[in-house]
C-alpha cells in the first residue's frame, strides 16, 4: 500500500517555478473578458480573488467578519462557512439583484451598512 501525502495547492506555492497567479492569470482573464460588461459578485477568499483584474472588471466583494470580544476579526473557517451559506442563499432564492444580496442573514451574520460601500458588502456576526 502506498501512502498519499496530504497536500494543499496554495496560491503561494510555485508550479514549475511560476506562481499559480501567473500560471493561470492570462487564461482566466481571457475567459472572463466575455463577461466584461457584467458585475462580478466576489465571494471567494482574498487568496483566490486576487487574480481578478479590478481595472478591467467591475467587482463587488463580499466580506464576513465577526466579533471576538470587542474586536472585529476575519476568522477564515467562519468566513468559509458564511461564503457557502451565502452561495446557497443566492441559488435557492434565485437572487439576481445586488440589493437582494444584502438581505442575507444566515449563521448570525447581518449586513453592516457602516462598513459596506459601493464595492464591498460587509456582513458582521456579533
Amino acid at each position: 500500500c502506498t501512502s498519499i501525502r496530504p497536500y494543499r495547492l496554495d496560491m503561494t506555492n510555485k508550479i514549475l517555478e511560476v506562481s499559480p497567479y501567473d500560471f493561470w492569470r492570462e487564461d482566466i482573464e481571457k475567459y472572463l473578458l466575455q463577461f466584461k460588461d457584467e458585475t462580478f459578485i466576489n465571494i471567494a477568499s482574498n487568496e483566490f480573488s486576487k487574480i481578478l483584474n479590478r481595472k478591467v472588471f467591475n467587482v463587488i466583494d463580499i466580506e464576513f467578519r465577526q466579533y471576538d470580544g470587542d474586536k472585529m476579526k476575519n476568522i477564515s473557517t467562519e468566513a468559509k462557512k458564511a461564503r457557502g451559506a451565502l452561495l446557497n442563499y443566492l441559488i435557492e432564492n434565485k437572487i439576481s439583484c445586488i440589493e437582494e444580496i444584502k438581505n442575507f442573514n444566515a449563521l448570525g451574520y447581518t449586513l453592516s451598512l457602516e462598513l459596506s460601500s459601493e464595492k464591498i458588502i460587509f456582513f458582521i456576526k456579533k
